[in-house]
Order: structure tokens, then sequence, then C-alpha cells
């Protein structure tokens, strides 16, 4: 299939409590993104 592009409002999980980390190679981690915190291309919610 095709390549899809999604945003995570990772700010937003952020303040929520949610536990980010940057790997050695500059790509930030966490454990799970909660669906209601993706939104995919058109801005049609998850």
């Amino acid at each position: 299939g095709r390549a899809v592009v999604l945003t995570v409002a990772a700010g937003h999980m952020h303040e929520q409590g949610h536990v980010f980390e940057r790997s050695e190679n500059g790509v930030w981690l966490t454990a799970a993104v909660p669906p209601r915190h993706l939104t995919f291309p058109g801005g049609a919610p998850s």
C-alpha cells in the first residue's frame, strides 16, 4: 500500500504526563501513542 504520515500531538501528550526520551540518533521515543493523539492526513481523527 501507500505510505501515510500521521501527526502526533506530542505537546499535548507531554502536558498529560507522557514521557518522551531522545535516542542517540536524535529520534524521539515514547512507550505508546493513544489513538486520540493521532491525526490522519486531511485532519480526520483516528
